[in-house]
């Protein structure tokens, strides 16, 4: 298990009232642990699925407005496509949890000058799609739906939460690929509820119960420990794939990449330093190097 002290506010604290948000739903976890534990569990798990929503900052909008856009449908919800470029083959961007599909903007151009198209997605419950909640699941299934829609797809780029469901997408749909591409990938889904209870004060008790709630929801057809191992699913990658990770990433710490390079069939791993979580997706020497992947 890896451990962080690092309690970052999940409601992106750029406002008063989104601390005092968090800091009340610390308090409120505090006391439900004690006196309601089931309560507390269905809390965290209806804050656990619901992404925070942000609009596109100024400098993603030209991506927006350049971008060939579209939408699909998957459980009723309005899912926003966008594609750039006309090469045959295909690269498949997936954004990281509360992000949008231009949050990886910086890739389109060097990609698309190098003969391939891009297509994003803003996830369902993010970005411009409808929605109030998500999962690893039903962003697994989008990603399948794009492919599915598309032919074939050339390969996956994914960032964070993103990346972890292409593992799970590949894993369950088969679906062909002759790159991946994962960038501040987790290595364990049992890690992201217990980093997400940590930064909530939520009990091992009842992240456990929690876990149990969304098993449930799916006829309890899987555990944690195989289906959603992050490490088991990348072990059966078989494809060449590339591991970007800063060494100093403060929201999925850099053992993370290690683990999940140690067990890769054919895996590289390309490091950064001080470019965090979020700005390693702009750093052109990390642009360069998946350019370079996806060439050779």
């Amino acid at each position: 298990m890896h451990k962080t002290k690092n309690k970052v506010n999940p409601f992106a604290a750029k406002h008063p009232l989104s601390q005092l948000k968090f800091l009340g739903i610390r308090q409120t976890f505090k006391i439900l642990n004690v006196i309601a534990p089931f309560l507390a569990s269905r809390l965290a798990l209806r804050i656990f699925l619901t992404p925070p929503r942000q609009p596109a900052p100024h400098w993603q909008r030209p991506y927006i407005t350049s971008a060939k856009q579209s939408t699909i449908e998957i459980n009723q919800k309005k899912i926003c496509l966008y594609e750039w470029g006309d090469g045959h083959s295909i690269v498949l961007l997936a954004h990281g949890w509360g992000g949008r599909g231009t949050q990886l903007g910086a890739f389109i151009e060097p990609l698309v000058q190098a003969g391939f198209r891009v297509i994003a997605f803003d996830g369902p419950a993010q970005g411009d799609s409808t929605g109030k909640s998500s999962n690893m699941f039903e962003f697994a299934a989008l990603i399948n739906q794009i492919a599915k829609n598309n032919g074939s797809l050339y390969a996956i780029l994914g960032h964070s939460f993103g990346a972890a469901c292409a593992l799970l997408a590949l894993h369950q749909y088969n679906i062909a690929i002759q790159k991946l591409v994962l960038i501040g990938c987790p290595s364990s889904s049992i890690w992201i509820t217990e980093n997400f209870a940590e930064k909530l004060a939520i009990s091992k008790n009842v992240i456990q119960k929690m876990r149990e709630l969304i098993q449930m929801q799916y006829g309890n057809q899987w555990t944690w420990d195989k289906l959603l191992s992050l490490k088991f699913l990348f072990k059966n990658v078989r494809e060449p794939a590339l591991i970007i990770h800063d060494q100093n990433d403060k929201d999925v710490p850099f053992s993370h990449a290690i683990e999940l390079n140690t067990v890769g069939q054919a895996s590289k791993l390309f490091t950064t330093k001080n470019q965090g979580h979020r700005r390693i997706l702009r750093n052109p020497e990390v642009i360069a190097e998946v350019v370079k992947f996806m060439n050779h």
